[in-house]
């Protein structure tokens, strides 16, 4: 193995860390909230980003 791949396999490490850090800190939100609670968010999540999207264009 040269420095190059162990260059990208620290790099692929640090990102893997970072997704789980942001997995877990989606779960911790998560907890407590109901089914309906969770589509709601998940709902107007969505209208966001779409709008967001419509006012780039």
């Amino acid at each position: 193995m040269d420095d190059a791949d162990r260059r990208y396999a620290a790099h692929a490490r640090k990102e893997a860390r970072t997704v789980a850090d942001i997995l877990g800190e989606v779960t911790t939100a998560l907890d407590g909230l109901s089914d309906e609670q969770i589509v709601a968010e998940w709902y107007e999540r969505q209208r966001r980003m779409e709008a967001a999207l419509k006012q780039q264009r």
